[in-house]
């Protein structure tokens, strides 16, 4: 909705001081997203209201990017998706049901042929990286914040921006040694609602490769004082960060600067040529679905809001361990063998 019809329509209802500060708070006015401003730049230089007769406006609008720019289908629907959050609910509904865009959605898609998933990532030279560093309480500053980084990641299939919204002051190590990383307001919601995410991290036999230790000894030596900073979203809540400047301990370090410290890890990972470093969340679910996982466990672990957005968005290889030859063959022979069985005497 337009910003001065939304203000000429608060001023008409008479609202409240309570629910015009409701209204205005930071979270509730955003600018313009990018997809949506370059729509409507693309109507205004066609003198095009995108208010009348939009289904036009957003199908030529999407058709022409598309062969312009070799937009893939997710792109493409990505951009279809934002700009119907310029029109009402009721009027998106229309839109999405019509004749015309549903046809262009059921185009695009059976046009477009998914790309194999077949990408081999080993992450045994980390692994080994990590082991030759020696014992994590004797390691620098920095090689101590990349390692801590990268396995709180790893195991807590974490974005640099949800180990950036951890809040000490909620975390906790319980006496057999199991970490609960609570982290502020994530990007995912719950019913339009951002949620105050819980992740439990167990130790590791190996104290070169545990995460309870490091993140323990990282907490002992750069977190022990407080580093109170507002939240990257909503900078009314205060919460104090994990990660720290590691020339003053008293400083928060964001997302960005998170990100470095576990690629400096993730380099490490064998992986195919010219396939680039992946990220520590997909990587992490993708290996764990690999070992035999349940992707049930998987999503509830991730957070995602589906099995669906995790297989198609976040699985980076659909390969799995699993001797599907030993299973299916020996079957039979197992099968066969159970039928010679004499029967149970009574």
């Amino acid at each position: 909705m337009d910003p001065t019809s939304l203000e000429s329509s608060v001023k008409r209802l008479r609202l409240s001081e309570s629910a015009l500060a409701i209204i205005n708070a930071p979270s509730s006015k955003k600018t313009i997203p990018y997809i949506q401003t370059t729509f409507i730049n693309w109507c205004s230089i066609r003198d095009i209201n995108h208010q009348e007769h939009p289904i036009n406006s957003i199908l030529n609008f999407l058709a022409e990017y598309h062969a312009l720019k070799n937009w893939k289908t997710s792109t493409t629907l990505t951009y279809a998706s934002q700009i119907l959050q310029l029109y009402p609910s009721t009027e998106q509904a229309t839109i999405r049901i019509s004749e015309e865009y549903v046809q262009f959605c059921k185009s695009l898609k059976a046009n477009t042929i998914r790309p194999l998933k077949t990408a081999d990532y080993d992450i045994t030279p980390a692994l080994n990286y990590l082991v030759s560093l020696g014992p994590t309480d004797t390691l620098p500053k920095d090689l101590l914040t990349a390692k801590t980084a990268w396995l709180l990641s790893m195991v807590g299939f974490l974005r640099p921006s949800d180990v950036e919204r951890v809040d000490l002051n909620q975390c906790s190590v319980s006496s057999d040694s199991v970490l609960k990383l609570v982290i502020v307001a994530p990007k995912e919601k719950r019913e339009g609602t951002r949620i105050t995410k819980a992740v439990t991290i167990h130790p590791h036999e190996n104290p070169l490769l545990c995460p309870v230790l490091a993140y323990q000894v990282y907490h002992r030596r750069i977190a022990q004082l407080d580093a109170l900073t507002p939240h990257p979203v909503f900078p009314e809540v205060t919460i104090n960060a994990l990660f720290r400047n590691q020339h003053d301990h008293s400083i928060a370090i964001g997302s960005e600067r998170i990100s470095k410290h576990v690629k400096s890890v993730m380099q490490f990972i064998s992986r195919p040529s010219g396939t680039p470093i992946p990220k520590a969340r997909a990587l992490a679910s993708t290996l764990a679905a690999q070992s035999g996982i349940s992707v049930d466990d998987i999503v509830v672990r991730g957070n995602w809001s589906s099995k669906e957005l995790f297989e198609q968005f976040y699985r980076i290889s659909v390969t799995t361990s699993t001797d599907f030859t030993r299973v299916t063959l020996n079957a039979q022979q197992r099968s066969d063998s159970s039928k010679l069985r004499p029967p149970f005497a009574l």
